[in-house]
């Protein structure tokens, strides 16, 4: 299965969810992304939860955290991709809005994605 084929079942399966968060995610003040803060004390509390956890979590975690990167992609193995391809989602959904476009439209628009999946999680 191609990257673009992917990117289409995600969206297929999860266009609105991921509209409504990007909306959620535009009405928070701030200009660019980083506005979605990590409590870096609560995670460091769940963490042991997070890593008997039989569900995968935000691989931002899993490096916040310094859990061994090859042990998660070991437990949940297509995890880091399905989250690569739906952060590119989040970009084209960001690209697709009505709003003067920038050449860092699509960077903006992953960076996004990756803290609209944190707000999943």
């Amino acid at each position: 299965m191609t990257i673009d084929k992917n990117i289409q079942n995600i969206l297929q399966k999860e266009e609105n969810k991921m509209l409504n968060y990007l909306e959620w995610y535009n009405t928070l003040p701030g200009d660019f992304s980083g506005k979605i803060r990590i409590d870096r004390h609560y995670a460091k509390s769940i963490k042991n939860e997070l890593l008997n956890s039989t569900d995968a979590y935000p691989t931002k975690l899993v490096y916040m955290l310094d859990i061994n990167p090859l042990e998660y992609n070991k437990k949940y193995p297509g995890a880091v991709m399905y989250e690569t391809y739906k952060m590119k989602a989040y970009s084209i959904l960001y690209m697709n809005q009505d709003k003067k476009k920038g050449w860092y439209d699509e960077d903006m628009g992953f960076a996004i994605g990756l803290e609209l999946i944190f707000k999943e999680f």
